[in-house]
């Protein structure tokens, strides 16, 4: 299962808890498209039996172990139920000579760590900022359960040439990421990880 993941904005070297909530959530917009549209993800909101005359969905079954402050939290890439881990090739556009690791608005790995904290669940309710808006219930999508099941980040840089907005206080920390995901099974091929390691980019 391969996709693509966009983000464009300020992106401070080791950044705070609302920094990184407000990149969690133009990541959730995106997700929560790939979860509506995707073939195997779909299934996920098929309706199954939950034993004693009862029902669900494998969505909302996710959903209900991870709830903090109002936020039902979703995740694509988990040890449970779907097994998956995943590989990043990311795309870091920002104003500055391509190849220069430290640049004013901060070091690559400081920034690209605020980026992988966006990209997973918080780990608790000091990570969480705010209430959920209107398009962010019943469900927020993340990418990740944590951070660890990143198996490999390949970083490529490059300058970004998209005129300066008039009105950002910090033009060195202006970024476009374009980071391509790649699940993988976390061991083996099972019922729960099979169907996404198999359909390839989407």
């Amino acid at each position: 299962m391969e996709f693509r993941l966009i983000y464009e904005g300020q992106l401070p070297s080791n950044g705070n808890v609302q920094v990184k909530h407000e990149i969690r959530k133009h990541f959730h917009v995106q997700l929560a498209e790939l979860w509506e549209k995707h073939r195997a993800l779909q299934l996920a909101t098929e309706r199954y039996s939950l034993g004693s005359g009862g029902s669900g969905t494998l969505l909302n079954k996710i959903a209900r172990k991870f709830e903090l402050e109002g936020y039902h939290f979703v995740k694509l890439i988990n040890v449970k139920p779907f097994g998956l881990v995943c590989e990043l090739d990311i795309l870091f556009m920002r104003r500055g000579v391509p190849g220069k690791l430290v640049m004013p608005g901060g070091d690559i790995d400081n920034r690209i760590k605020t980026v992988l904290d966006a990209l997973r669940v918080p780990h608790d309710k000091n990570e969480v900022v705010g209430t959920p808006d209107a398009h962010e219930q019943p469900y927020f999508f993340c990418l990740l359960e944590d951070d660890a099941l990143v198996t490999r980040i390949n970083i490529n840089t490059d300058r970004l040439l998209k005129p300066l907005k008039t009105e950002i206080n910090h033009p060195e920390n202006e970024v476009l990421l374009i980071i391509h995901v790649t699940a993988n099974a976390a061991e083996s091929l099972t019922i729960g990880n099979v169907t996404f390691t198999e359909l390839g980019e989407w």
